[in-house]
């Protein structure tokens, strides 16, 4: 059993990115449901106000830190860690799966444009992967949805709805649903359909990506509040 820290409440496995794929492989393997929750500073916020969510994260299988926010957190609670976020997490699945696996995978979120842009490009860049079904993040009926999943074969389910949603949407239909994996993956799709790009490589090693988002996204700015208010109640926490 891997370590786990607490970060305002929320456990987080202490995993490598290569650790965490390799476990989603062996419970591929095994045929065992596996539910990966990559929580960033924003949901870590948002669960102190959400119940749900929170007992949705606490029932996670795996909590990967996604945000420099976090992984700074970790740290100075001398702990070793490297963020594993959900983009580069899909990333290595599909590297995997290209490679050596024959497993099928359905992409849930975004809009209806960039859902299918991503699912193109997908299959462009990965020669050997397949992906089974894909449907945008609107809908009305979620029963149609499960039923959608199931009869594509699902095996890895992955999930851009945005947090809160996808996370309670993977928790309230994972029983129904036969697929094996399920990863909330926020924003991965609207980057894999090449509408929004990801930040530079540099940018992204000095924990700025999400300013880098909010610049090339000005809607998000009012979402930039959940900063100050997670650095001031961990160190509250913390030094208390």
């Amino acid at each position: 059993m891997c370590k786990r820290i607490n970060i305002l409440g929320i456990e987080f496995d202490l995993l490598s990115l290569e650790q965490v794929v390799s476990i989603i492989f062996l419970n591929l393997n095994k045929n065992q449901k596996i539910f990966i929750v990559t929580a960033n500073p924003e949901i870590v916020v948002n669960s102190r106000k959400d119940s749900k969510l929170k007992n949705i994260i606490k029932n996670a299988d795996i909590v990967t830190p996604d945000g420099i926010g976090i992984v700074f957190a970790i740290r100075l609670k001398k702990n070793k860690v490297k963020r594993v976020s959900g983009f580069d997490l899909v990333k290595e699945i599909f590297l995997r799966v290209n490679d050596c696996a024959n497993y099928n995978i359905f992409l849930l979120g975004s809009n209806k444009k960039n859902i299918k842009l991503a699912k193109e490009n997908i299959e462009k860049d990965y020669r050997n992967i397949k992906i089974c079904g894909y449907h945008d993040g609107y809908f009305d009926d979620e029963n149609k949805i499960i039923d959608l999943i199931n009869c594509c074969q699902t095996d890895i389910l992955l999930v851009g709805m945005g947090s809160p949603l996808q996370e309670k949407f993977i928790f309230d239909n994972k029983k129904k649903i036969n697929a094996k994996i399920f990863i909330g993956v926020g924003g991965t799709f609207d980057i894999l359909s090449g509408n929004i790009k990801r930040a530079p490589i540099l940018i992204q090693n000095i924990g700025l990506e999400w300013l880098y988002r909010i610049f090339k996204q000005p809607k998000r700015i009012f979402r930039i509040a959940f900063m100050p208010k997670f650095i001031f109640s961990f160190l509250f926490e913390r030094f208390r």
